[in-house]
């Protein structure tokens, strides 16, 4: 028996057959080959194998077509990831927060440390020209580069600011835990996800949904809207959001709405004139401006804060529709290669919704 052969029984019967050993590439079909011949070879030699044989080959089938069955279940992923978010730190008594500090930061930089008699006057002599970046403030950003590297969060760690991170001297401590993903990382990005998230510091959709580096594409933006296709007023959306289907090819775009969302409020509160307050947020907002039509005409009865709460759903209906006006999007949905889904998150009460809607997409309609 060659040794080929003998390998891949071994790792068959051991149930330890892994990528590199069965192989993806066209050099390994010919591995597969030799070892079916190699196999067919042994029984014709050895007589009395054949029922042993039989046996791993049926395993060994049954696990191949357990595997091709297990196919990646987008809305499943979004849900798993939220309860453990919610189990380990929305519900979590053991986690403790350090609380956020009561008094507005002082707007001037920071100062290094000085000795006990720093509390005499201070010296009327002129000091040198400061160092285009403070010695101290090299020290903070690079905390904050740390923090954005290890972490899976994209706002700063309290702990940053109160100076007590411990920052290795060769790399982030979750590249030495992991090196195998973070080499893959390295290579470049193949995210099953697009995600469309408010800049509200309060819902980080990596922390909400416990998405890993390389795992989501991530746009954020006040209240979470996605306009509609406009090559010169929204190209920094379209750029992302082609990147995303064209370039990163991936299979889901979800825009998340949430709960207390000021953008949404904002929204809610223009107008009836249509006259700004603003320089950029209203104008901004005004992308949903179908969504607060809808909840005015249909939520009549209903106080303005409850009528907020349903244009934070709608807002996301109007993203989804809104998202049909990019070619490639509409492409991707014919052809079956991509979905569109919304989602809600309360922060107040620990709740996520996710849905998707049926638009009807025709092949005349993306003509």
């Amino acid at each position: 028996m060659s040794g080929k052969l003998k390998k891949c029984m071994m790792l068959c019967c051991s149930g330890q057959v892994t990528k590199e050993d069965m192989g993806t590439n066209g050099s390994n079909v010919n591995s597969y080959e030799e070892a079916i011949a190699g196999l067919k070879k042994l029984l014709s030699e050895k007589h009395g194998l054949e029922g042993v044989a039989a046996t791993k080959i049926k395993q060994l089938t049954a696990e191949l077509e357990g595997t091709a069955a297990k196919a990646f279940n987008l809305a499943e992923r979004v849900k798993t990831g939220f309860a453990h978010f919610k189990k380990e730190k929305f519900e979590s008594k053991s986690t403790s927060v350090r609380p956020l500090p009561s008094s507005k930061p002082s707007s001037n930089p920071p100062r290094a440390a000085t000795s006990p008699s720093s509390s005499n006057p201070p010296s009327t002599r002129s000091s040198p020209s400061p160092h285009p970046l403070h010695p101290r403030l090299t020290l903070d950003l690079w905390k904050t580069v740390c923090i954005g590297i290890c972490s899976n969060h994209d706002f700063p760690d309290h702990n940053v600011a109160a100076g007590a991170v411990s920052i290795s001297k060769d790399q982030p401590l979750l590249i030495r835990k992991n090196p195998a993903l973070y080499g893959e990382l390295a290579k470049g990005q193949s995210p099953k996800f697009m995600v469309f998230a408010c800049s509200d510091s309060r819902v980080c959709p990596s922390h909400v949904l416990d998405f890993q580096p390389g795992e989501a594409f991530v746009v954020r933006n006040i209240a979470s809207m996605v306009p509609p296709f406009d090559q010169t007023k929204y190209a920094g959306v379209g750029a992302a959001v082609e990147y995303a289907v064209l370039h990163l090819k991936v299979e889901t775009i979800m825009v998340i709405g949430h709960s207390c969302c000021g953008g949404i409020k904002g929204l809610m509160s223009i107008p009836d004139d249509g006259t700004t307050a603003s320089e950029f947020i209203e104008n901004w907002v005004k992308i949903c401006m179908p969504a607060k039509s809808k909840v005015q005409a249909e939520c009549k009865g209903l106080d303005f804060a409850e009528q907020c709460k349903n244009c934070e759903k709608e807002a996301v209906n109007v993203s989804l529709a809104n998202l049909l006006t990019y070619p490639f999007v509409r492409a991707g949905l014919l052809k079956k290669t991509l979905t569109i889904r919304g989602g809600h998150y309360d922060f107040v009460k620990g709740s996520f919704e996710q849905w998707s809607l049926d638009f009807g997409v025709t092949p005349s309609l993306s003509a």
